[in-house]
């Protein structure tokens, strides 16, 4: 086996993995990037657009699009700042929460089928295995705005797994 073959490999696995969270999105109502979006929202309620544009790192006019569809069906609500009425706080609604559920239940599930018939000690190595090939990538790069946002998302994971009973 080659680099090559390895990496067609884990390529044919990102997209059927795109594949199947986009499909899951969409039976809940939501499209590409937004579940993202609610997220962030879930855990940082009342932002503006501006800066849920810079914490997703995609454009304003990414945020403005999917925010007009968000609010349209009712996922999000969004209002003036009653401080600077240029800027619009947006919140997540009681239905955005409900489908943002559904599709992390729904996530679970597929994590579960991809996953399921992994040892824990499998699943140890192969996540030893994606560290390394991430610091590989990372190497000699650790100042970029990708780099810092990986040992952030790494920082996460670590408290998720101290907090786990």
């Amino acid at each position: 086996m080659t680099h090559k073959d390895l990496m067609r490999k884990v390529v044919a696995l990102t997209v059927l993995h795109r594949y199947y969270l986009q499909k899951n999105a969409f039976t809940v109502g939501l499209y590409a990037g937004q579940p993202m979006l609610l997220d962030f929202l879930k855990h940082h309620d009342d932002s503006a657009q501006k800066d849920i544009a810079a914490a997703l790192h995609v454009s304003p006019a990414s945020v403005t699009v999917s925010l007009k569809r968000l609010e349209k069906n009712g996922f999000v609500s969004k209002a003036s700042d009653g401080a600077d009425l240029r800027r619009n706080i947006i919140h997540l609604t009681k239905k955005g929460e409900d489908a943002l559920a559904e599709f992390f239940s729904v996530c679970d599930a597929l994590d579960q089928k991809m996953f399921g018939n992994f040892s824990a000690k499998e699943l140890a190595q192969l996540d030893e295995f994606t560290e390394r090939l991430i610091d590989n990538l990372l190497e000699g790069d650790r100042q970029t705005e990708i780099a810092r946002a990986f040992e952030m998302d790494r920082a996460r994971s670590e408290n998720r797994k101290k907090a786990m009973p």
